[in-house]
């Protein structure tokens, strides 16, 4: 359901009149008003002296918000009353019932209307799997958005195809109020992924909604560090869109995120550098000198480094070194005083929880740099602390499949949803141990990775017949090599 492209398959004089308000399309809402006169030749809106489309086109599309809202409550309470099953006809576009259009619309009074002919239609998915209230919250509709709340709770936990819950759509559209009211009736959305892994703290940030980050932060404080399944935790999300801001919301609360590589190598630096905002680099860079190092380690030929700025390289090779003893004041007019404050607090920290401790994740092994190049190390270090923390793996996917059952059994308990912690909130989501390493394109898979650096491949051989043999006579005789090189070395030291 486009608001701004009606589809001529919306058949019924009741889904044609509310696509029409809905897109403010004069012609399919003539459409639908003469269709009404058909059905019902002595119908006449009060406020018009005459019956013709035009007026009544008027009364609803008029300037007053109230005025639009009372006149479309006449023509659909008229529609029902004569025809009372159209608020169950679904449009053959993609399945919206007259309630998901009065959910997008904002008109309360048309959808209690609506939900007093058909009430499992709050609960009644489109093909994309969107319910009314997902409508709502997309489209800020504050008061609808607390209508349906009221009058079904349950929509508060219902997925669509994607698993977004409407509280992912509120926060990546920035309507706080929304925000507020899904998280006191539906705490526990705050931690429920979609089918990408991410959660609401990940929308927020990366469209830069700061008072929607401060509720979710809130409701639940590990969000911020929280990964998707591709790795990346909401800082990344915010520098690949530029949102300087949120990355000072985020850095301040949890520093550890500016560490953090995804499954691609790319540590949040990197997509700041590919958003080409300079005072978020700046600050970046600064506050962790030792991404510039990493970067410069990471890149690769799709990276054109010569189409960089030279503020931004300067500061990349500054931080490789930690030399900012002699660097201009270009660099620090990029940022502001709070950007410096916070960079302040993260050097004068004592634990060390800054540079170092990341440093030490990259340097800790001795890495081939042709692996190391293309994230392989990243890739298989992350896998490796994902085994490590096993035993605090949650079962939010699963709860995202059972959610999908919402219509029949679904309970608003938290704790008939999924494990709570001491503090009431549920164990955040991570990543699965087997991450997959898939496109962007077969980068990291072990085929490519040997072809791509000249080594041979590390797939299986097939080991059938005579070749098999010969295989295992030549794993013999390389094995008896290697031990009688080994005996002339120690004899030699």
């Amino acid at each position: 359901m486009d608001a701004r492209a009606p589809s001529n398959r919306n058949n019924t004089p009741l889904l044609l009149l509310l696509d029409g308000i809905l897109s403010q399309n004069e012609q399919s809402t003539g459409t639908a008003l003469a269709q009404l006169q058909e059905i019902d030749p002595s119908f006449r809106y009060p406020a018009t002296a005459t019956n013709t489309s035009s007026s009544l086109h008027t009364a609803i599309l008029g300037e007053s918000p109230l005025r639009s809202a009372s006149a479309l409550e006449v023509f659909v309470r008229r529609l029902l009353a004569i025809q009372p099953h159209l608020a169950q006809v679904p449009s053959e576009n993609d399945g919206s019932l007259p309630l998901h259009f009065a959910a997008s619309i904002g008109n309360i009074r048309v959808a209690s209307l609506l939900l007093s002919h058909y009430r499992e239609a709050a609960l009644t998915h489109t093909t994309k799997g969107k319910i009314p209230l997902h409508y709502a919250a997309r489209e800020g509709r504050t008061e609808m958005v607390a209508f349906l709340l009221r009058y079904v709770p349950d929509c508060a936990a219902v997925l669509t195809k994607k698993g977004k819950l409407a509280l992912h759509f509120a926060a990546g559209e920035g309507h706080v109020e929304i925000v507020r009211n899904l998280l006191r009736v539906y705490p526990a959305g705050a931690i429920l992924p979609s089918k990408k892994g991410k959660i609401a703290m990940h929308f927020a940030a990366r469209w830069g909604h700061i008072e929607v980050a401060c509720d979710l932060y809130r409701s639940y404080p590990e969000s911020v560090h929280t990964l998707d399944y591709d790795g990346s935790n909401p800082l990344h999300d915010a520098t690949r869109e530029g949102q300087f801001e949120m990355a000072k919301f985020l850095v301040e609360r949890c520093p550890d995120v500016m560490h953090k590589a995804n499954i691609r190598g790319e540590i949040p630096l990197f997509a700041a550098i590919r958003s080409r905002n300079v005072p978020l680099c700046t600050f970046l860079v600064r506050a962790w000198p030792g991404s510039g190092k990493q970067v410069l380690q990471t890149i690769s030929d799709p990276d054109d480094i010569t189409s960089w700025e030279p503020v931004i390289l300067d500061l990349c090779l500054r931080g490789a070194v930690d030399n900012f003893s002699d660097a201009s004041f270009q660099d620090q007019a990029h940022i502001d005083d709070y950007a410096l404050r916070i960079i302040d607090r993260i050097h004068s920290c004592p634990d060390g929880n800054n540079a170092a401790a990341t440093n030490s994740l990259i340097n800790g092994a001795v890495v081939p740099k042709a692996i190391h190049t293309h994230g392989a190390f990243t890739c298989v270090h992350h896998q490796q602390s994902a085994q490590q923390q096993n035993h605090q793996q949650s079962t939010d996917r699963d709860i995202g499949d059972s959610m999908s059952r919402i219509v029949s059994e679904t309970s608003l308990e938290v704790k008939n949803i999924s494990t709570t912690n001491q503090s009431g909130f549920v164990t955040p989501q991570k990543l699965p141990l087997d991450i997959p390493c898939q496109d962007p394109s077969r980068l990291f898979s072990r085929r490519t990775m040997g072809a791509r650096n000249g080594l041979p491949r590390m797939g299986r051989t097939k080991t059938n017949g005579s070749a098999g043999e010969a295989s295992t006579k030549m794993t013999k005789e390389s094995k008896g090599k290697q031990c009688a090189l080994n005996v002339r070395i120690k004899r030699h030291w």
